[in-house]
């Protein structure tokens, strides 16, 4: 990010030289793959943590999808169920939040029709995933124990 912060200062100087690159890289973010790139950098959106489990699942460490779902029969969003800023842990019925990390973690039963492969998601306050599991890669309990003791305590 600051590697980021100190191109953008050198980009904004009125300084005749920068003007080649300037125009380079206007053209560069141009090019869709290249803006994408561009914008998730600069706003920190493409920031990965370590979750600290095995798997590869390409939410792992990642900002959430804002997935559309349905809970308690009413449409909700992801980006809606963080809105108190506490964890969340979002199952489709396959898996359960344990006993022991309720007072920690908002749990909420939910449909995803988006992703209906979706078992299971754990859920930072600020919207990284720290959890997932999915019917076509199931991931076994104590990854979620590990998951949920790392983050938010045992």
């Amino acid at each position: 990010m600051l590697r980021t912060t100190r191109a953008q200062a050198l980009l904004g100087r009125r300084d005749p030289g920068v003007d080649p690159v300037r125009e380079l890289l206007g053209e560069l973010a141009g090019l869709p793959p290249v803006g994408r790139y561009l914008a998730e950098l600069t706003t920190g959106v493409s920031t990965r943590y370590d979750p600290g489990i095995p798997g590869d699942h390409p939410w792992l460490g990642r900002l959430a999808p804002n997935l559309k779902l349905v809970a308690g029969g009413e449409r909700t969003s992801v980006a809606e169920l963080l809105r108190p800023a506490r964890p969340v842990f979002l199952t489709t019925g396959a898996r359960a939040l344990p006993e022991n990390a309720r007072d920690r973690v908002d749990a909420h039963h939910v449909h995803c029709p988006e992703r209906p492969d979706l078992e299971a998601v754990l859920i930072r306050p600020d919207g990284h995933t720290v959890w997932v599991s999915t019917t076509t890669d199931p991931q076994p309990a104590d990854t979620l124990t590990t998951a949920l003791a790392t983050w938010f305590g045992a």
